[in-house]
């Protein structure tokens, strides 16, 4: 009986440990995603998104604009929003729920919109799924938020 009562407490401990190191190396795999999706605007390359957006994405920025995969490859490709620079106000946050990362920043962003060139200060959430090994955007949602 003590035998199996320490059995099931080791392996209680090394299953905690070895989920608390999947959620760590999963969290680092979501901050990545986000960064290369910053570093894709800043870059001017649209490619990454390919890989990065999820085929059904659905993003909204701070004016109730909405956009999909190829509106956010577009806006690249075309230059209409570029992304000089991305400074962290606060660390991001993630949540998990299965599958599913919930990621939220508060960030100044400066930025050029439609040849207008501004530093705005906001809130996002970003929603991030695991699709096979990978993970990916699924929806991104932006306030602007003082700071």
């Amino acid at each position: 009986m003590k035998k199996t009562l320490l059995v099931l407490i080791a392996f209680a401990f090394v299953s905690s440990f070895v989920l608390a190191q999947n959620k760590s190396e999963d969290a680092k795999a979501v901050l990545k995603v986000c960064n290369d999706w910053d570093d894709a605007y800043i870059k001017k390359d649209a490619a990454p998104l390919e890989k990065l957006l999820t085929d059904d994405y659905v993003g909204i920025d701070e004016d109730g604009a909405v956009t999909s995969k190829t509106d956010e490859i577009n806006l690249i490709k075309t230059g209409e929003y570029i992304i000089f620079s991305v400074e962290h106000l606060d660390p991001p946050k993630i949540r998990f729920y299965g599958p599913t990362a919930i990621v939220t920043t508060h960030a100044k962003v400066k930025q050029s919109s439609k040849g207008q060139t501004a530093t705005v200060t906001g809130r996002a959430t970003t929603v991030c799924v695991k699709q096979g090994d990978d993970w990916k955007i699924a929806s991104w949602h932006a306030s602007k938020a003082g700071e």
